[in-house]
């Protein structure tokens, strides 16, 4: 069952959000002397990214930890519109980890030959472990969508493999995408949703509702540990309120 915190505002989510993946990463590298972490794209994980090279670049050996992305758009690392600018600006450039544990998605060059690389990366990251990620974050579309696995997509309904070209809706300036799969992403000992806005409210309410989140690709998330939700007032509206 999922874990859901609902919190004041958007700052309120970062702070708890940044805790909980901190505690997370740390407990990994003790249990086994390394962590690994997914990251989302969007508005909402920024400022849990900049808390988390702030408030909490003390709190575990960041040099320990190898980073992934969920998603990515087909742009180059400096494009505006990607995920991985973003995260290197927000927090990766700020602390001590190794480029060789950054692995970002290439996808910029080819996205089929992107897709076999990346896939590639995470079978030698796993060769030797079990096939999970420490934490997983995701953020959640207004059409319900997470990572760049979209409503309709044959994606969400005949995953195949850990990694795969999506394409995104016409309304997006950027179609290709290089996004992780439905099994790659529920093999996760956390997987942590951050949700903010009222844009997201009406998807939240049908992935919480069991009755109507049959089609959602966020709701099809399952992973072989946690699942927790983190989102603020705007998105949750009437809902018991966290700290």
């Amino acid at each position: 069952m999922a874990d859901l915190h609902v919190f004041p505002t958007r700052a309120n989510l970062a702070d708890a959000a940044a805790a909980r993946i901190a505690e997370a990463l740390a407990e990994a590298i003790d249990a086994r002397g390394t962590a690994s972490l997914v990251l989302a794209g969007g508005s909402t994980p920024e400022p849990v990214y900049r808390r988390l090279a702030t408030t909490h670049v003390d709190a575990l050996d960041w040099s320990a930890v190898h980073v992934f992305w969920g998603d990515e758009r087909c742009v180059p690392p400096d494009h505006p519109d990607s995920n991985y600018r973003m995260a290197h600006e927000a927090f990766l450039g700020a602390l001590e980890i190794p480029d060789s544990r950054i692995h970002r998605m290439r996808c910029e060059r080819g996205v089929e030959e992107a897709v076999d690389a990346y896939a590639t990366v995470l079978r030698t990251f796993f060769e030797d472990a079990d096939a999970l990620f420490d934490v997983t974050l995701l953020g959640l579309g207004e059409d319900g969508h997470t990572a760049s696995l979209f409503p309709d997509s044959p994606l969400v309904d005949t995953p195949s493999g850990w990694v795969a070209h999506a394409e995104a809706p016409a309304s997006s300036p950027v179609k290709d995408r290089l996004t992780l799969t439905l099994p790659a992403l529920s093999a996760s000992r956390l997987v942590l949703f951050l949700v903010s806005g009222e844009g997201k409210r009406e998807a939240l309410h049908a992935i919480l509702n069991p009755t109507e989140n049959g089609l959602l690709p966020a709701a099809r998330v399952r992973p072989v540990g946690s699942l927790a939700w983190f989102v603020d007032e705007a998105a949750a509206g009437p809902m018991t309120t966290d700290g």
